[in-house]
């Protein structure tokens, strides 16, 4: 079965098929509702993977918009290092994690008015 994710927790090591995983509820990770809506348009395909990576690192491990840029792929053997990601990339993550942040804070905005009886 093959599934889209992206890395929650920045600095672990990479994945490999000789590790087994489990599939876990977000809610047993983290409480963010930032974080939740990304990761609900990441698996609706709204969000290329690269853009999803940088915007959950952003949320959820707290990484400044200039370690992302600074993040490289390390080549042996002499070739040059990559950057993981494209300005281009950084820049959609921006702002994804700025309109996730946004409908969190309307639906709290919201939810608070519906308790407190405002109309």
């Amino acid at each position: 079965m093959k599934v889209a994710t992206v890395c929650l927790e920045y600095g672990k090591r990479e994945p490999s098929p000789r590790i087994p995983y489990r599939l876990a509820a977000l809610e047993s990770f983290s409480d963010d509702p930032a974080l939740a809506a990304l990761l609900d348009s990441f698996g609706r395909g709204e969000i290329p993977f690269k853009v999803a990576q940088a915007a959950a690192w952003n949320i959820s491990s707290g990484l400044s918009w200039q370690k992302l840029a600074a993040e490289v792929i390390d080549r042996p053997g002499g070739v040059p290092d990559q950057r993981y990601f494209t300005q281009a990339e950084l820049f959609a993550a921006r702002q994804v994690v700025g309109v996730v942040q946004k409908q969190v804070s309307g639906m709290q905005k919201n939810a608070h008015r519906r308790s407190s009886g405002e109309r």
